[in-house]
């Protein structure tokens, strides 16, 4: 019964064991990550494999020794020139001591220890003189640090332990060797192993057997012998006991090794070089071919789980089956070493994605390109490619994804079109029928599925235009199918088992409500019956009322860029339902969008998810809804697990076992027992949500490279004459900079190997920042520049791929130090160098501080008195100019009067008296001006206020301007609410008055208004002047009372000093003077006068009753003389026309008068109007002034030479300025004179004759010669640029009869009638007949070469008609061309004739 009870239970336990086996052998599959020389490995062939202290994985080859951080990989080698490097490039083994140190067993020259901390390496060989520190021999393949410290070192002939004493830098080395003699001594000198195990014990493999390694209490040293016939490769231990790879495999348990009797069993037949125990308690072994993966019970069953081999096909295969190393490193990560083919990385807690694509086996995908997946009712699963047909697996072996799929390769199934693109089922009481989308040669297929029986193809559906792209039953059962370019189709399933074409919906641009277009991708139906259409235009939605109408109203989304809540992007993909009737669609470059149903059938709404929010990617291919009601996409960049709840993205990649980043559109399906399958470009994923878990392990970060301005530091590096890294930059107690080293960079890396580029990163410099700063993997590097001097920290810490951070960022200190010309004791030695300086300055100064304020107060002084001088100088000046003006007039008119006194009527000669009179009223009045501005600048002008009528003063003084007022049409009151008497000086209110009037009616347009008003303000009369006129402008507030201001004096007319010499006067009588700066139009001047008399000395007050109010100043001269234009009515046009341009009337009637009887005359007063007539009339000269309101004469003249239409006019200037500076601009404008008021009205008519004689020369000269260039005749060098294009394009359009002046006009960008106004004031012709003469002048120089035929030489010049061209060139040369060519014939022959 015992034995039976025995018997049953260990067969109910192996069948429990093999179930657990078969499941997690399931877990493993080929999802290798390679490493090679392509990644910079220094050399394939990976010898050993060493995790250290720090997370750094070491690898050693036969090129060097390599460290690997995830990222890239740091080389040491051998140093050829003898600098301190490793004493080998062929690396055996790796280890680490207790410090941090690395050791090294090479194949040729003993051991390296590499001091981390100080960046050196240490040498210890064979060839030491010292017999104590000679290892035996320096072929070391094994090395050991045990846990005391002691160096175990195997070589080829013997074991060496080593005695290291740090402190000293020195060692001691024992060997030990086989003695025949000595039945204690090893077995054998080939040391093939060294391990030490949890006990304590060295286990030493050889070639010929195990060795345990013990020290008795006399010192002796002593091994114990195992397995002595077999060579032993390999040592490892489980929690249970101890891995022996000799040959095969053994294991002794420690239950054994205490009850001292230890006893190796073989578990294994496969012969085993290398093992290492997993996580798990698997056991992973190098086999001479590949890898195996084996469960291990812990004692004696060791079930095989999994063989890795390497397979071509497969990139994630194993790279090689020649392996040589294996190690699992902190994190449960496998790295298995190769011969040749590098290094492989094997997570077996990587993400349980499992991926199968095209292998060797027979039964295995069809192609590794997929576009669609659909399991039927009988859980058999289909899966369609795009270049390897169909693929079917059987219920009867539902997860054999490797190598269980019924297809083409394997099966008669060749008439099944190449590309799937959809598939679908529908079944009625009979038969279930598999529906496949494709393409050529048919685009749609159908299949019958017999249960778990192979499926049939049958011919039981009728073809679509356009490859079948989404196949959908809906609950009525209606198949709907999505073509691609050829709409929407709805069939029905006949009781036949046919499917019969129902309708087809297509896109009609006419038809309202119809299918947005006619490529469809997906369909799906919401639990309220709406059907849910995909095109590339948009959205669509049939509500279930519309479902079976052939005549469906579709409801159309697209997106709409001013309208947040619409859809995201128009080309829309795959749409899900979810069980709780949530509607979510995937867009081609939108992301996610959640439709928000509205209360209305067509008003719903778009919420949309994108890489802003965390998606990998804006292309959605396919949408699967897990149990928990997250959601599982895929795109572009990998798979997305999203909770709408959270709102939370997690994103997978490569890293995590996907087949490729790129999947495919729609190809995902969630199988019956919850198992998601996301298709691709490289097979699929197949994997249960619950199952992908995140990783928690702890991640570690070091800093690794520093940089000082862009270069490199290494340990040891000489940096402005000093040693700035002494030992390794993780083990600083702090880093010190100089000032001018305060710009640097530290890179960084999380030695977490899962997925290291999903690796993230922040960083902080205490001291500077204040938040953390987040990077990237591809972007490890914290970099600084000019950081001030003091203290700082930098942090630094990680995350692993799934965002688990590092619980302690790891920190380096550091200093920046101050220059030494800020540190605390220069500080202190400037402020006593200050306060020296300040007490040598005070003792030993040659100048007082009063000195220097008289220096300063002089210098100022005289800075002033120049800047005034040069005010009074552009006072002078203008002044001058002011007088010019009317001089001009009164030397004008009087010689007139002198020179034609008997041809002037009485009538003129009154006109020209009262010009004359008029003009010397102006000229004294300025003088007047001038002469008071002096008395009161040398104190001479004396206060005399008497108490009078102040309104009946201000009333006579405003009667004076009232003709003016009627003169100009101007409104002009005086207004006061009842008299008032006052204290006030008549003579200075008289010069206050009439200025501020003067200055009212001169900026007043003719209609407008100026008003006097007296009004009492308190102890002040007020006399307000106000106008509507120009106003002043607002950049001439702060300068209307400025003396000798130059923005005052540019204004119409006036010197620049009139109100400011007015606010001298009133501050002469006691009173103030201002004006509104807020109008927008015209002025308003308040003066302001005490009425008390007290503010007034006895000597300015004088007695009323002995006081003349007379009113000195006149007014007339204001009154512009009338000058009417009187030309009489027999006056003839003449030949010329002059342009007058002109402000002052009187200069422009002085000219008129002066040039009517010579020229027809135009007038204008500003340079606008004048530019305006020169457009539109014909003018020969234009006469301009250059200070004038709007455009100046200056600017007047340079548009008219930039105007190609009347840029040939000639203009003089006349100006008040005369000096050589003035000149030179007017020259520089184009002027072609330039004569200074006052002027000779002789000059003036020469000059006019001169400029006009010499236009009617050169049209002379190119009339009497038609082959003269412009630049012969003396033109201007805008008119001669002019004349050279228009001769060149007649030139090259001369023998085309149809050439016109309307193609020459266009050409010079003008109009014909500008063109010939143009060349009739240039060379005297209109365009017409000056094309004209140059195609006679051409034909004249034909003939006279007598080389054609004058019908040759007629179409050459452009003519057609013979009588014509007869007629035009007898009427040139008054011969007709036969006769001009005979003749010119003859005159050559006379020329070549004899003498």
């Amino acid at each position: 019964m015992k034995k039976r009870f025995t018997i049953q239970s260990t067969i109910t336990v192996l069948f429990i064991f093999i179930g657990v086996s078969s499941s997690l052998s399931q877990s493993l599959y080929n999802d290798f990550i390679h490493y090679s020389t392509r990644n910079g490995l220094s050399q394939n062939d990976v010898r050993s494999i060493y995790q250290d202290s720090y997370g750094y994985i070491w690898i050693g080859t036969h090129d060097g020794l390599n460290r690997f951080d995830g990222y890239d990989f740091k080389t040491f080698n051998t140093d050829i020139y003898g600098g301190n490097s490793i004493s080998s490039n062929l690396i055996s083994d790796i280890t680490e001591d207790s410090r941090g140190n690395i050791w090294l067993g090479t194949d040729d020259n003993g051991i390296s220890m590499y001091n981390r901390e100080k960046g050196l390496f240490h040498i210890i060989n064979n060839d030491d003189n010292i017999r104590e520190k000679r290892l035996s021999s320096n072929r070391i393949g094994k090395i050991l640090i045990d846990q005391n410290g002691t160096i175990w070192a195997g070589s080829d002939e013997g074991l060496n332990k080593i005695t290291y004493d740090y402190d000293q830098d020195t060692y001691l080395v024992s060997n030990f060797y086989h003695e025949e003699a000595q039945p204690e001594s090893i077995s054998q000198n080939f040391i093939t192993s060294l391990f030490e195990d949890r006990l304590g014990n060295i286990w030493i493999g050889t070639k010929q057997g195990l060795n345990r390694y013990v020290s008795n209490k006399q010192g002796q040293d002593l091994f114990f012998k195992h397995l002595s016939d077999h060579g032993i490769t390999d040592v490892q231990e489980t929690e249970k006991g101890l891995l022996v790879c000799a040959g095969q495999l053994y294991f002794m348990s420690y239950e054994s090794f205490y009850n001292g009797a230890p006893e190796f069993k073989r578990i294994s037949n496969d012969y085993m070089s290398r093992v290492e125990s997993d996580n798990q308690g698997n056991i992973w072994a190098l086999l001479k071919q590949g890898m195996k993966v084996y469960q291990f019970d812990g004692d004696s069953a060791l079930n095989p789980m999994k063989q890795f081999r390497h397979y071509w096909a497969n990139n994630k295969s194993i790279s090689s089956d020649y392996t040589t190393e294996i190690m699992k490193d902190n994190t449960g990560i496998i790295w298995i070493g190769t011969n040749g083919s590098g290094l492989n990385k094997y997570n077996p807690k990587r993400k349980n994605f499992k991926h199968f694509s095209t292998n060797e086996n027979l039964g295995s995908l069809s192609h590794n390109k997929i576009r669609s997946i659909y399991e039927d009712n009988n859980d058999n699963l289909w899966i369609g490619t795009e270049g390897g047909g169909i693929n079917f697996l059987n219920s009867t072996t539902p997860k054999q994804y490797a190598d269980g799929f019924v297809n083409y390769k394997n099966n008669n199934m060749n008439n099944v079109p190449t590309s799937i693109y959809a598939i679908g089922g529908i079944s009625n009481s009979n038969q279930d029928f598999i529906l496949a989308g494709g393409g050529f040669p048919k685009n749609l297929n159908s299949f019958i599925v017999n249960g778990k029986s192979l499926p049939v193809s049958v011919d039981n559906v009728s073809g679509i235009i356009g490859s079948g792209f989404y196949i959908f039953t809906d609950k009525d059962q209606q198949v709907w199918v999505a073509s691609y370019n050829g709409g929407l189709y709805r069939f029905l399933l006949n009781e036949r088992g046919n499917l019969i074409e129902d309708t087809v919906f297509k896109h009609d641009p006419h038809v309202k409500g119809s299918l947005s277009s006619n490529i469809v991708r997906s369909i799906n139906q919401d639990l309220k019956g709406n059907l849910w259409i995909g095109t590339d235009k948009g959205l669509n939605k049939l509500t279930y009322d519309q479902v079976q109408s052939k005549s469906a109203q579709f409801i159309v989304y697209k997106h709409d860029q001013n309208d947040p809540y619409s859809l995201s992007f128009n080309y829309v993909l795959p749409i899900m339902v979810t069980e709780d009737n949530q509607v979510w669609v995937g867009t081609l470059g939108g992301g996610l969008n959640k439709v928000i149903q509205g209360d209305k059938p067509d008003n719903d709404q778009f919420l949309s998810y994108t890489t802003k929010d965390g998606l990998p990617n804006n292309v959605i291919k396919a949408l699967l809804e897990g149990d928990d009601g997250s959601i599982w996409l895929s795109s572009n960049k990998g798979i997305t697990h999203f909770s709408p709840d959270k709102l939370e993205f997690k994103n997978y990649s490569i890293n995590d076992g996907l087949q490729d980043l790129e999947f495919s559109e729609l190809a995902a399906y969630k199988r019956k027992d919850g198992e998601m399958i996301f298709g691709g470009v490289n097979g699929f994923n197949a994997f249960y949500p619950q199952n992908i878990t995140r990783d928690s392990t702890q991640i570690t970060v070091r800093l690794d490279n520093l940089q000082i301005l862009n270069k490199e530091v290494a340990i040891g590096d000489s940096v402005n004459q000093r040693v700035l890294l002494k030992k390794n930059i993780n083990d600083l107690e702090k880093l010190y900079l100089k000032h001018n080293e305060n710009s640097f960079s530290v890179s960084f890396a999380a030695l977490h190997y899962a997925a290291p580029d999903q690796n993230a990163y922040a960083y902080k410099l205490e001291g500077f920042d204040n938040n953390w700063i987040k990077t990237t993997a591809s972007n490890r590097v914290a970099k600084y520049t000019n950081l001030s001097p003091g203290d700082y920290t930098l942090l630094v810490k990680g995350s692993n791929n799934d965002g688990f951070w590092s619980s302690e960022p790891i920190k380096l200190p550091l200093t920046i130090l101050r220059p030494f010309w800020k540190t605390p004791w220069a500080i202190a030695t400037y402020v006593l160098l200050v306060l020296a300086g300040l007490w040598f300055f005070r003792k030993f100064t040659l100048i007082s501080i009063t000195s220097k304020n008289e220096l300063v107060l002089e210098h100022m002084e005289r800075e002033k008195h120049e800047e005034v001088n040069q005010m009074k100088l552009k006072f002078f000046t203008n002044i001058s100019h002011e007088f010019r003006t009317p001089l001009t007039l009164i030397i004008g008119f009087i010689e007139r009067l002198k020179n034609h006194s008997g041809s002037l009527s009485e009538e003129e000669r009154q006109k020209y008296y009262q010009n004359v009179g008029r003009n010397s009223k102006v000229l004294l009045n300025l003088i007047n001006q001038l002469l008071g501005f002096r008395k009161l600048e040398q104190g001479k002008m004396k206060l005399k206020a008497s108490y009078n009528d102040l309104t009946n003063y201000v009333q006579l003084l405003g009667e004076n301007f009232y003709e003016l007022a009627n003169q100009k049409n101007i409104t002009f009151n005086v207004n006061y609410d009842h008299v008032i008497e006052t204290w006030f000086d008549h003579e200075i209110l008289e010069r206050v008055i009439f200025n501020l009037l003067s200055n009212a009616f001169k900026y007043t347009p003719a209609g407008g208004k100026i008003d006097v008003h007296l009004v009492l303000n308190g102890e002040y009369v007020d006399i307000i002047v106000e106008d509507n006129g120009e106003g002043i402008p607002e950049s001439m507030h702060d300068q209307v009372f400025e003396r000798f201001a130059p923005n005052m004096s540019k204004r119409k007319t006036g010197s620049g000093i009139g109100l400011s010499f007015v606010q001298s006067l009133i501050h002469l009588h006691h009173g103030e003077i201002t004006f509104d700066r807020q109008r927008d139009t015209g002025t308003l001047f308040c003066v302001s006068l005490p009425m008390d008399k007290e503010v007034y000395t006895k000597d300015e007050l004088v007695d009323g009753g002995n006081t003349s109010m007379e009113i000195h100043t006149e007014t007339d001269w204001l009154i512009p003389t009338s000058n009417p234009r009187q030309i009489p009515a027999t006056s003839e046009p003449k030949d010329k026309t002059l342009l007058l341009i002109e402000d002052n009337k009187d200069i422009l009637y002085f000219l008129e008068e002066n040039f009517k009887h010579e020229f027809n005359i135009l007038m204008a007063e500003e340079g606008e109007k004048a530019y305006d007539l020169c457009i539109n009339n014909n003018i020969d000269l234009v006469i301009s002034d250059i200070m004038m309101d709007g455009l100046n004469g200056l600017d007047f003249c340079i548009k008219l030479k930039q105007d190609e239409r009347v840029n040939h006019i000639p203009v003089i200037l006349l100006t008040a300025k005369g000096d050589s500076e003035d000149k030179i601009k007017g020259y520089e404008v184009g002027a072609d004179a330039y004569i200074a008021k006052p002027f000779n009205l002789k000059e003036l008519e020469t000059r006019i004759h001169a400029i006009l004689d010499s236009r009617q020369a050169v049209i002379g000269k190119f009339k009497s010669n038609k082959s003269i260039s412009p630049s012969e005749v003396g033109m201007t060098s805008i008119d001669e640029k002019f004349l050279n294009r228009v001769m060149v394009y007649i030139e090259e359009n001369l023998s085309s009869s149809e050439f016109t002046v309307e193609m020459l006009a266009r050409e010079c960008g003008l109009s014909q009638l500008h063109l010939n106004k143009k060349l009739k004031a240039l060379v005297g012709d209109t365009a017409n007949s000056f094309i004209r003469n140059i195609r006679i002048q051409r034909a004249a120089q034909l003939l006279k070469r007598n080389m054609y035929s004058i019908s040759e030489i007629m179409y050459e010049v452009g003519f057609n008609d013979a009588k014509y061209f007869r007629d035009c060139f007898k009427k040139e040369y008054q011969m007709t061309p036969s006769e001009y060519q005979k003749q010119h014939t003859e005159e050559g022959n006379e020329e070549k004739a004899p003498s």
